[in-house]
């Protein structure tokens, strides 16, 4: 078994068919993946659904459990996957007709540990295609088809949505790679941390995958900003947790400040004129200009000028950056 594929089902009946027609009408041989469909304690007919294909497809597993959310439903998928490799894909998303070939082909070609690609992104309101690349300024092109250490590509690459990048199982377990159960942005926090620790990562000028923006209900268009402002926290904490490891060199602790500081702004980023937002501001003012501090120091060593003016401004004063995000940054 080459790929595990996991998907998450909650509330998708209107979806779930469109992603498993897109898997089962690959051009290739079923027995190189397996499909494993983690029922979320789904309300809906979503299961209906997919025991449908299941009756089709030997290669379709279900797991049950109680409503837990996204990272836990990805996790118990990567409990019992046995591929080599593993795919997370939602519920609401397609693989196009070449996917699977087109990851088995570099999969074959390169044997790294993560594969990145460029996405497909559909607006499902307005029917809107267009084809995002992974890498985050043109000069960086330079990247694709290139074996690469993580930390070559921190700062250079979108770090989410996970659903752009293949996994090499054992470095999963390796390394004990899950998602934070429970949290808003668990994507960007389980690739930074992938990003941090891998050695051997190729990013691919290819868009195997179709990601639908949703015009209602999606996480994304229903943030909740407190929600999201502790979210953001407890993905600080875990960064610092990582800062234990011993076995850390000193570029792999400089990029984990740049990631929190990634986080200190993003919180800073959310300002919400309200009074439970403004306590939860004044409650962790210090770790925040603290490591907003750290942040600024470490991007002078990284040559990061902008993230080092955006870091000296905050630690400098929280409302003027609060400004600047809402009128210069959006």
């Amino acid at each position: 078994m080459l790929i595990s594929i996991i998907i998450p089902i909650y509330k998708v009946e209107k979806y779930i068919r469109g992603t498993l027609d897109s898997i089962y009408n690959q051009e290739c041989d079923e027995n190189t993946f397996e499909v494993i469909c983690v029922n979320d304690g789904t309300p809906d007919g979503s299961m209906d659904i997919v025991k449908d294909f299941q009756l089709i497809h030997n290669n379709l597993q279900v797991i049950n459990q109680e409503n837990q959310g996204l990272s836990c439903a990805r996790n118990a998928g990567l409990k019992v996957a046995k591929g080599d490799y593993i795919w997370f894909v939602d519920s609401d998303d397609k693989l196009s007709i070449k996917g699977v070939n087109i990851v088995i082909k570099n999969i074959h070609k390169y044997k790294a540990d993560i594969y990145g690609y460029d996405i497909k992104l559909i607006n499902e309101k307005t029917k809107k295609e267009e084809i995002q690349s992974i890498i985050c300024l043109n000069k960086n092109n330079i990247f694709y088809s290139c074996m690469c250490n993580g930390l070559d590509l921190c700062g250079k690459i979108q770090n989410a949505p996970v659903q752009r990048f293949i996994f090499k199982h054992t470095f999963l377990k390796q390394y004990n790679m899950e998602f934070y159960p429970g949290i808003l942005h668990e994507d960007i926090e389980f690739m930074c941390k992938c990003l941090i620790f891998v050695k051997k990562m190729v990013i691919i000028n290819e868009a195997p995958y179709s990601y639908l923006i949703r015009e209602s209900g999606s996480i994304m268009s229903d943030l909740n900003t407190i929600k999201s402002f502790n979210s953001k926290l407890k993905i600080i904490k875990s960064f610092i947790s990582l800062k234990t490891i011993k076995s850390l060199n000193k570029r792999q602790i400089l990029w984990i400040n740049y990631y929190i500081l990634e986080m200190v702004l993003s919180i800073l980023g959310l300002y919400k004129s309200s009074n439970e937002y403004n306590t939860l501001i004044s409650n962790n003012n210090k770790i925040l200009k603290l490591w907003a501090l750290k942040g600024l120091l470490t991007c002078i060593l990284l040559n990061k000028y902008k993230m080092s003016l955006k870091a000296l401004i905050a630690v400098t004063n929280f409302n003027l950056y609060f400004k600047l995000t809402r009128f210069m940054w959006k």
